[in-house]
């Protein structure tokens, strides 16, 4: 059975990707325009940078120039204990622009959380230094989905656990980020 639902999500991770490639690839150019959005705001599904995969967070895109943006992110899963995590990502377009195509670029996060290792009341800081790489679309005008993956160095203030370095999809959702022009 586990064997299935790894065929089966490795299949949707490949739809997905093919989809993204091939709208980005494909699609018309928009006519290039003035009322482009600087900066749009939504919600992310990133445990690099919000410290929980099932807790969405709330982020932030600054869209620098045609090929650049930089994505903030906050989140906080529980109140008590107050489990929290924030970080920063730059990202550049290698193929498209901002609005659609895929993009290289790295970022750091840090907060604080329960990590899986030690007890439930031993709360711990931590920093992540996290390369990554992703994909990027427009659903329609001001609605803009992003994928996320990373390499992510994570250091720790525990005991138990000082390092800890993970490669794969920010969350389960491959670290997805919906965000809304203002």
């Amino acid at each position: 059975m586990n064997l299935i639902k790894k065929i089966s999500s490795s299949y949707l991770i490949a739809a997905a990707v093919l989809t993204l490639a091939t709208a980005t690839t494909f699609a018309e150019k928009k006519a290039a325009s003035t009322n482009r959005h600087n900066f749009l705001v939504g919600l992310a599904l990133d445990r690099i940078y919000t410290g929980s995969s099932a807790v969405p967070g709330l982020t932030g895109v600054l869209i620098l120039n045609e090929k650049s943006a930089i994505q903030v992110y906050f989140g906080m899963s529980t109140v008590q204990p107050a489990l929290l995590g924030g970080g920063a990502q730059f990202k550049h377009t290698i193929a498209g622009d901002v609005y659609k195509g895929f993009h290289i670029g790295g970022g750091v996060g840090l907060g604080a959380t329960v990590p899986s290792f030690a007890a439930a009341a031993a709360r711990t800081f931590y920093v992540t230094i996290a390369p990554g790489l992703g994909g990027h679309f427009e659903v329609s005008d001001g609605v803009l989905v992003s994928f996320d993956a990373s390499y992510a160095f994570q250091l720790y203030t525990s005991a138990a656990k000082d390092f800890d370095m993970s490669i794969g999809g920010n969350s389960t959702l491959l670290g997805a980020s919906v965000v809304f022009a203002l």
